[in-house]
Order: C-alpha cells, then structure tokens, then sequence
C-alpha cells in the first residue's frame, strides 16, 4: 500500500512539473507575440497608420496587459481624433504607474487638456426666429434665442429648427470633438411641420457629395503622409532645439491639422451624399464650418 501511494505521488509530482514547464512555454510564446504586436504597431505608428497601430497594440495588451501600451494606444487614438478613447487609456496608464513617473505626469497633463477639449464639443446656433423650437436628433433642447452652445457627443448631429408660420429650418453638421460648431439660422416664412425631427433614410445618392468626401479623404492621407515624416524627422534630430527638430514640430502641427480636417469633410460629404437627391430642390446649402483650432464642413437643408 506504501509503495503504491509513493508511486501515485511520484506520478502526480511529474505531472506537475510537466504543467508548469508547458504553463511556462505558453506564456513565453504568448510574450513573443506580444512583442510582435507591439514591433508591428510601432511600425504603422511611425508611418502614420494609426488605425493599424491602434488595431496591433489593443491585442498586444489583451495577450500582455503593459500599462506602456495603454500610454501608446492614446497617443494614436489623439491622433484619430478619438479623444475619449485617449482619455480613458491615459488613466488607465496613470493608476498602475508610479506618481514620480515622467509619462505618467505628462499623461496627467493630457487628461486635463482633452477633458477641457472634449467639454467644449458643441454646436451654436446663431440667428433665428425669436420663441423657434430646437431640435437636436431628436431631443427637444428648447427655444431660440440661445446664447450658450448646445453640448453634444462628437459625431454627426442633425438640427431642427421650427417656428409657427415658418418653414422648418434643418441642418445636419459633423462635430469633431473639443469643436465648436457654428450654424447660422436662417428661417423663412412660409408652412411649418415640412421636417422631420430625426434623419429620414432618404432616398437618393448625390453624386457631388462623394467628390467631397473623396476630397477629404486626400486631405487625411495627406495628413498621414505629414506625421510619417515628423516621427521620421524627430527620431533623426540629434537635439531637441535644432532645424531638424523645428522641422519635425512643424510637421507635426501640420498633421494635427489636416487629419481631423479631412475626417470632417469626408464625413459631410458622405452624408451629403446619402441625405441629398441628385437634381432635387431641397435648397441645400454647404458651408465651412472655422475655429481657432479646427476646420471642416457643415451643410444645411431647407425643406
């Protein structure tokens, strides 16, 4: 019987060396591609592809959860223009990193700056008929006039304005986050009720309406394109106050304009081109829509 329990410990304790050793083996080969992922993310990242980037480092930290990673997938998501994204990567670097930590202070820094950014995302109504009722995807947000901005989601807001014995006002505009999105309204007199408050499936595809988003894309790329060469140019600088590094800031900040440029007019173009009906009389107008520190397109339909 003796024999036969040593026997029996003997084969459970070989088992268990067996268990680690491959427990070992698979969390090596589970690091290696980690590693993998990582190299590859770096790589897209330093040429611009952001989206690839974002894709390969998200699975590096399923598979290896590295609070560095987190820190690396907001930077690229700022660069999307995904700011909330950003956010909620920097904190998560920030609660498992040391206070004393340079990127961590400098993720801190970040959170307020895209927090601030992302509170001020909102659309102004300006103009109007004094007592209109406003609209917003459906939401009723109260009357005209309205002095303060109408805080929304970044995304893609459609906007009813309505007044007794005037047409309905309708535009629709892509607000890209920390903007501030400017509508003049304009109200004409005439039958009230002609729109309705959410986006119709409509029916129609409008040809110019692909050209700008067409348009927009080439800006992005362009974009793109820009912040492959500033990442190139800053790894390249011997020091931080030389030519080649005002070059490579100086790209950068070109980047920054152009990606979240393109995005929004890519956007307005394709839902141009699906809200629009080719040779219709929607009396649809395009505007730019400015800021101090964003650009893009909003267009308007009055029904």
């Amino acid at each position: 019987m003796l024999h036969h329990t040593r026997t029996v410990l003997r084969a459970a304790a070989a088992l268990g060396v067996v268990f680690l050793v491959a427990s070992a083996a698979s969390s090596a080969s589970a690091q290696e591609d980690a590693r993998a992922l990582f190299s590859q993310g770096q790589a897209a990242y330093e040429t611009g592809d952001y989206p690839t980037a974002v894709r390969n480092w998200e699975r590096a930290y399923e598979i290896d959860p590295r609070p560095l990673l987190q820190y690396n997938l907001a930077q690229a998501y700022e660069r999307l223009g995904q700011l909330d994204r950003a956010v909620a990567a920097y904190r998560i670097y920030v609660e498992n990193t040391p206070g004393d930590d340079a990127r961590a202070q400098n993720a801190r820094a970040r959170i307020a700056s895209l927090e601030q950014r992302l509170s001020n995302t909102s659309i102004q109504l300006t103009g109007g008929t004094e007592g209109a009722r406003v609209t917003i995807d459906g939401e009723d947000r109260g009357l005209l006039p309205h002095p303060d901005p109408f805080r929304v989601e970044p995304g893609n807001h459609r906007i009813v304005v309505r007044a007794d014995g005037y047409e309905d006002f309708v535009a629709s505009v892509a607000v890209s986050a920390g903007q501030a999105a400017a509508v003049p309204v304009e109200m004409r007199a005439g039958a009230t009720g002609g729109a309705a408050d959410t986006a119709s499936s409509g029916g129609g595809i409008w040809v110019p309406g692909l050209i700008i988003a067409g348009g927009g894309a080439l800006v992005a790329i362009a974009g793109a394109v820009t912040g492959g060469l500033a990442l190139s140019a800053a790894g390249s600088a011997p020091n931080a106050t030389g030519s080649e590094a005002d070059d490579a800031r100086t790209l950068a900040l070109v980047t920054d304009i152009l990606i979240p440029t393109g995005a929004a007019i890519a956007v307005a173009g394709l839902i141009l081109t699906f809200l629009i009906q080719d040779g219709g009389d929607s009396g649809t107008a395009i505007a730019p829509v400015l800021g101090p520190d964003y650009a893009g397109v909003s267009f308007r339909t009055e029904m």
